[in-house]
């Protein structure tokens, strides 16, 4: 039975270096393939930078394009207006003059009015010698604002948030 059992071992021995022989190739296949697999992770991550830089890219193109776009309704309206102008100035040019107002004999001299404040200086100063402010105002009370008119042009500059709100 030696013999069968020394065969049986080498035979065992063979497949053992057999195995050991497959599992070496087998392992740099698979470090290949871990290397292949980072090499697709980096890949993937710039990929998606690149991406992340063509969305900002696109984003700043549709900023300009609705800037370009205002820009074309602006110099739409300012050729409107210089139209208008145009027209009014050549119609000024075509009227006659208004005719002249005879000016009456007594007016011939200019009027002159004194101005008075509307405190006095001398009731001013007392009011401030005697530290009494709340009897005198310093300041005048403040005048109403005239409505302002709203002109043509005054949309020309408008903020674009303000326009389409």
């Amino acid at each position: 039975m030696n013999a069968i059992g020394l065969i049986m071992d080498v035979l065992l021995i063979a497949l053992i270096l057999a195995a050991v022989g497959y599992g070496m190739r087998l392992e740099k296949k698979l470090r290949a393939l871990r290397e292949g697999q980072d090499g697709f992770v980096k890949a993937v991550a710039e990929l998606n930078v690149a991406a992340g830089r063509a969305e900002a890219a696109l984003a700043e193109l549709r900023a300009a394009g609705e800037e370009t776009d205002l820009l074309h309704e602006r110099i739409v309206a300012a050729r409107t207006l210089k139209a208008e102008l145009d027209g009014l100035v050549s119609r000024g040019r075509t009227a006659p003059p208004p005719p002249a107002s005879p000016v009456p004999a007594s007016d011939t001299t200019a009027r002159v009015t004194a101005i008075q404040p509307p405190v006095s200086t001398e009731r001013l100063l007392k009011a401030l010698a005697e530290r009494r402010l709340e009897d005198v105002p310093l300041t005048e009370a403040p005048r109403p604002t005239p409505a302002r008119r709203i002109l043509p042009e005054d949309d020309l500059f408008e903020a674009p948030a303000r326009r389409r709100a």
